[in-house]
């Protein structure tokens, strides 16, 4: 569990220079606000664009929800193997 967590709470915050491919026409508005959140709410916006304070706190919801899955699943396959070797 502490191997995944570790490598997955430090490769997700990291910051990045995003290039992502274009959105969908038929996507939400979920998908279309979450798109035009920088990567990190630390991210140095490059030339031409802007990040408001609400796409920051964006980010932030984002990657703190990918942090939380991550948890989870590590916590989760930790507890099976844990369960699986005391049944034995």
């Amino acid at each position: 569990m502490a191997i995944i967590a570790d490598f997955m709470l430090v490769w997700l915050p990291a910051p990045t220079v995003s290039l992502r491919p274009a959105l969908a026409i038929s996507a939400g508005p979920f998908a279309k606000f979450f798109y035009g959140c920088p990567d990190n709410a630390f991210q140095v916006a490059l030339a031409g664009t802007s990040y408001s304070f609400l796409q920051r706190v964006g980010a932030i919801m984002r990657n703190g929800a990918k942090l939380f899955a991550v948890g989870t699943g590590a916590s989760l396959v930790s507890q099976d193997i844990l369960y699986s070797e005391s049944s034995i």
